[in-house]
């Protein structure tokens, strides 16, 4: 229930009611207890209240403080209990009087004196309290079954107890049954009469944050004519009345005048009681058309994405922006779930979804990509968070969603980059260190090369020494091949630049490729426009080998491969990236290519970022220099290679080269 003055008082009523009935029974028994005789009566000549009356009060509200606020089962159970006997007992005063029987109840408390004071019957509890008593005792047993529809059965109830005990107030004043001729049947004491009435208020209070009485306490207009009619019609009614009829006793005008005066009075309170409610109402339309506009405005024109999911995940509503994120239409596409919008049945943010609804969590936060509307991916930072209804449910989910991609795509180029640099510099470091050691290392081979052949030359042919000196020419020619792919990777080895066409080295390299291969695997070279480049014939070739070479040990183990060699002439543009590149991305302009493609296993990141480090294979590390040194022939080619291949998906290397004369060159 929303906090309002009036929800306040209501929550609070029960156990000042209780309290002060509790202190007119108590006080009634003290004064029977000392022989005070105004505590038993509150007005002089006034009927006394009898001591079982007094206990049957405290009773009652002892019942009210078990029933008020949120009880347990224990105090509702013994509040059930304590209604019970209260109503049996009221039940009880009916009989008596109704048979005209005495009981030995009636003196059990303070007998002596009941027996003398002036009482019709001594000790017996009126018929009329009797009969409230009953109506009040199972007014408390059915709030304490909680049932929304036992409760307001119960407030009828204890309304028309309200009704009788103010009834059997105002019978307690001396023109009382001149003004009301129907208080002549009421007869109660008149501390009776007034516990009576508070805790009939009181029983109509307990859950007031249920039923026809929590309307009092609402902010809208409902709770402001519940306020401002209902109160009216149930109290200031009978007290102009009232007072009307005792002018009318007084002689001041006549029967005729009295009921004119009245109808005025009345017509003047609910005319006055209905323009201040009209004008209440306005002033709350007002004020709530104002926010609904500032809302519809914060809704609608926010930089986010705000979106509206019921309790199930449906989308009730959407602003602008968070339709044109992720492609919705306003109207068809209401009615969608999140979960449409959550990419794979095991993600993440599927899981606190299905959280929120169960409500185990209040709000969750996600940063991760999600399906647009039309298949498409799009990265978004959300956050989900629970409308509570004014019963504390959860009524409707709020999204907030941000659209994240380009900052997504700027983090991924900057990483790429840093990767990038990282991986040129470690080849760069490498390949000079590299090209240092050969370097050096071939001028020492050269030494070993030469002393071997003029020993060779000096000893006779077939001799054991001969022999050993050619395993020593032999293995330092292996060593000088080696320092050779050295200085190819670091793109110090000597090149004779001319005219090379590029399909020439793929003929070449496919024919002294294939017989290695024979029946085993597929060769197909295939020719685009004529490509011409500026390079050396035999590390062109060297390039185009290692290349096959690679194609071939990536499908190792089948009968079934095949292999495509393919050159031609493409305009190279940032577009055209779409793989990984080696050592960097080519500027924009026209490049020949040399391509080979393969039907293999494919390559996974971890290899495919180390692929052209020294003594890297695809198959295990330490294999050798091949496409280390393929990569440094590129380079000093001022050339690029570009590796496309994914794990089931084999794999395709392609190098860029300059044309030797781009203007003659067409374009595939």
């Amino acid at each position: 229930m929303v906090a309002t003055p009036v929800a306040d008082f209501l929550t609070a009523l029960p156990r000042r009611a209780s309290a002060l009935a509790a202190m007119l029974g108590v006080a009634a028994l003290v004064g029977w207890s000392a022989n005070i005789d105004i505590m038993r009566r509150l007005l002089p000549g006034a009927p006394v209240i009898v001591p079982n009356t007094a206990l049957a009060l405290i009773v009652l509200a002892t019942t009210i403080v078990l029933l008020d606020g949120t009880p347990d089962r224990e105090r509702r159970q013994l509040a059930a209990v304590l209604g019970v006997l209260v109503a049996a007992f009221g039940v009880l005063i009916i009989v008596q009087h109704t048979f005209a029987l005495s009981l030995p109840s009636d003196l059990w408390l303070f007998g002596d004196r009941v027996l003398t004071a002036d009482t019709s019957t001594p000790g017996r509890t009126a018929r009329t309290a009797g009969f409230t008593f009953m109506l009040l005792g199972g007014a408390h047993v059915l709030i304490a079954l909680r049932d929304t529809r036992h409760i307001e059965i119960a407030r009828i109830v204890a309304a028309a107890v309200l009704v009788i005990a103010l009834s059997a107030t105002v019978n307690s004043m001396d023109e009382a049954p001149a003004v009301f001729p129907l208080s002549r049947l009421i007869g109660m004491a008149l501390p009776t009469a007034i516990a009576l009435s508070v805790l009939a208020a009181g029983t109509i209070a307990l859950r007031s944050s249920h039923g026809v009485l929590a309307l009092f306490a609402r902010r809208g207009p409902a709770g402001v004519m519940a306020r401002r009619l209902i109160p009216p019609t149930l109290i200031v009614s009978p007290l102009l009345a009232m007072v009307v009829v005792s002018g009318r006793i007084r002689g001041w005008y006549g029967p005729t005048v009295s009921v004119s005066i009245l109808l005025v009075l009345l017509m003047a309170v609910l005319l006055i009681v209905i323009v201040r409610m009209v004008v209440a109402v306005a002033g709350q339309e007002d004020a709530r058309a104002t926010a609904e506009r500032r809302e519809a405005a914060t809704f609608h024109l926010a930089a986010v994405g705000v979106a509206h999911f019921d309790v199930e995940g449906h989308l009730l509503r959407a602003n602008k922006r968070f339709a044109e994120m992720f492609g919705l239409d306003a109207t068809r596409d209401i009615g969608v779930t999140w979960h449409d919008f959550v990419i794979g049945e095991r993600n993440p943010s599927s899981e606190q979804l299905t959280q929120l609804e169960q409500g185990v969590v209040s709000s969750v936060q996600v940063e991760q990509p999600f399906r647009r509307v039309d298949g498409s991916e799009i990265w978004v930072r959300a956050s989900v968070s629970v409308a509570p209804s004014s019963a504390g449910e959860a009524d409707f989910h709020i999204v907030v969603a941000d659209d994240i991609s380009e900052r997504k795509r700027m983090q991924e180029e900057a990483r790429a980059l840093d990767q990038r640099v990282e991986r040129v510099a470690r080849l760069e470091s490498i390949g000079a260190l590299a090209g240092g050691v050969a370097h050096d290392f071939n001028n020492i081979l050269a030494s070993i090369l030469g002393n071997a052949s003029f020993a060779r030359a000096e000893v006779s042919p077939g001799s054991t020494l001969a022999t050993h000196l050619a395993e020593v020419e032999q293995a330092a020619r292996r060593a000088a091949d080696l320092t050779g792919q050295l200085l190819a990777y670091a793109g110090k080895s000597m090149r004779r630049p001319e005219p090379v066409p590029l399909d020439r080295i793929a003929d070449d390299a496919a024919r002294v490729f294939e017989p290695s291969v024979r029946n085993r695997i597929v060769v197909q070279v295939e020719h685009g426009p004529p490509a011409v480049v500026l390079g050396d014939v035999a590390q062109l070739r060297q390039v185009a080998l290692a290349l096959l070479t690679n194609a071939s040990e990536a499908l190792a183990g089948r009968d079934d491969g095949h292999i495509v060699v393919r050159t031609g002439v493409e305009q190279v543009t940032a577009g055209t990236v779409t793989e990984r590149w080696w050592p960097g991305a080519l500027e924009n302009g026209r490049y020949a290519y040399f391509e080979v493609t393969d039907d293999g296993p494919g390559l996974d990141e971890q290899v495919r970022d180390r692929l052209f480090e020294p003594f890297v294979s695809t198959k295990f590390l330490g294999r050798g220099l091949g496409l280390a040194a393929a990569l440094g022939i590129v380079r000093a080619h001022q050339g690029a290679i570009e590796v496309g291949s994914a794990p089931g998906r084999g794999s395709r290397f392609r190098v860029w080269f300059p044309l030797a004369d781009p203007s003659t060159s067409p374009i595939a």
